[in-house]
């Protein structure tokens, strides 16, 4: 278990920016908290897609990380 500080710092230290927010990509969110932990919080509004061309990334919300 952790605190929300613990839990912000973490998520603060492996966010990118992606469409003009701070995000945490699922694959780095899966390595932190495990995929079940992932699979939980993937909610409406907490978990997102971007993706240009070929390449896209899914990724969690600083409010879907948190979630978990």
């Amino acid at each position: 278990m952790m605190n929300k500080e613990k839990a912000t710092n973490i998520f603060e230290n492996n966010s990118c920016l992606i469409n003009g927010r701070d995000v945490i990509p699922i694959s780095v969110a899966d390595e932190i908290v495990g995929p079940e932990a992932v699979k939980f919080a993937k909610q409406p509004g907490m978990f997102n897609g971007f993706g240009i061309g070929d390449t896209s990334v899914s990724y969690l919300t600083k409010e879907g990380f948190l979630w978990r």
